[in-house]
């Protein structure tokens, strides 16, 4: 069986992993204890599924399942044209591969077992009727808060705009269509986690005593205080981390848990306007600068002469030695010239309102010269001027 194709509807409706959910059995513990161990790609949906069987756990009482069981048992069976069984007789199945999933005998409560079965039977169940026939359900299902003391916040925008709202610390989340976040109600007092399924893009709260993490998939990007943007769905091959504003660390997850995940090999430090492109497949890490780099915050941005003189971009027979430092200066990025005769070059013309490669296209064009992007740095050839 390849579990790592499971969604969480079909972890919660798995009689093994219900088992092991409700501690009810060692070999069925052991197994997806080890499972999940060297599967951190599958942590979201592990947890979503948890969600899905405390949610609809605490809403079963006991004296209530015999009833629920007979009632959803016999509306499934008349879709099929049979007939409702008689009583509730809950089914154990020892594990399928004896090798992967070795027989344990286990000492306890043939009742508290059998109530937890039955109660994990009857919600399964339930999970799987609403999340497939009713899409009113399915919604409320996957917008449901769970009830606990660890209350977790799951936001899915299904809607064809962007959706954009605020956590607890200030932080700002422009959510993209067919994305998912999970956050806390109440992050900790020492970090921020939160967990991110496709797109959205982060103004985080600066708090330097609190980092901000977000995981996605087997990534994680951490965070102080700055503004970026995250792309991670699993159907693509890549995961994509673009920076606007601020420093962030984007790193690979090596196993599953909370803290930051220090255990983490590899990875990259971006600044503003870089980005990084992970290719899942062979575990790479290619930097670039984002596709229309913009000018930094202008209270980011260091007060001087060359700084200044960034606001219109207007010169007059201006060295390109003078030009290229307000351009770094403005858009964070380094531009390298492979010939020092360029820096005697000179410039006139107003390129105040045209993005970051039209202007070096035009400067360019007027001495002679070209660029290419050498990942997040700009190389400018030329034979120089005399």
């Amino acid at each position: 069986m390849d579990y790592s194709l499971y969604e969480p509807e079909d972890f919660a409706a798995n009689e093994s992993y219900l088992r092991y959910y409700f501690k009810l059995g060692e070999a069925d513990i052991d197994f997806w204890e080890q499972w999940i161990s060297s599967h951190p790609d599958s942590l979201d949906r592990i947890m979503n599924a948890n969600r899905l069987i405390q949610f609809l756990s605490l809403h079963l009482p006991e004296d209530e399942l015999q009833v629920q069981y007979e009632r959803i048992n016999a509306a499934i069976l008349k879709l099929h044209g049979q007939e409702p069984t008689p009583e509730f007789q809950p089914v154990i199945q020892e594990p399928a591969d004896p090798i992967l999933h070795p027989v344990k005998r286990v000492n306890f409560s043939r009742r508290l077992f059998s109530r937890s079965v039955a109660a994990a039977a009857v919600l399964a169940v339930v999970v799987i009727i609403a999340y497939y026939t009713i899409p009113e359900q399915r919604e409320k299902v996957l917008l449901m808060e769970t009830i606990g003391i660890n209350r977790e916040i799951v936001k899915i925008n299904q809607s064809q705009q962007a959706m954009q709202f605020q956590l607890e610390d200030g932080t700002v989340i422009t959510l993209q269509p067919k994305s998912k976040l999970i956050f806390p109600d109440h992050f900790a007092t020492d970090i921020r986690e939160v967990k991110l399924e496709g797109e959205a893009f982060f103004q985080v709260a600066r708090n330097t005593h609190r980092p901000f993490y977000v995981y996605h998939q087997n990534l994680v990007t951490h965070v102080l205080g700055t503004s970026f943007n995250v792309k991670s769905f699993r159907n693509n091959s890549f995961i994509e981390v673009a920076v606007r504003t601020g420093r962030v660390e984007v790193y690979e997850r090596k196993s599953p848990g909370n803290g930051g995940d220090k255990k983490h090999s590899g990875g990259v430090v971006l600044t503003p306007n870089q980005k990084v492109t992970y290719q899942q497949k062979n575990s790479n890490f290619q930097t670039g600068l984002i596709d229309v780099p913009l000018p930094l915050i202008p209270e980011l941005v260091k007060d001087d002469s060359s700084a200044n003189r960034k606001e219109n971009f207007v010169f007059e027979s201006a060295l390109i030695a003078e030009i290229l430092p307000v351009i770094e200066a403005t858009y964070g990025v380094e531009i390298v010239v492979d010939n020092e005769a360029t820096n005697s070059c000179h410039f006139s013309g107003d390129i105040s309102s045209m993005n970051l490669f039209t202007k070096l296209d035009i400067l360019c064009k007027s001495i002679n010269a070209t660029y290419e992007i050498k990942g997040v740095t700009i190389l400018i050839r030329g034979n120089g001027c005399s």
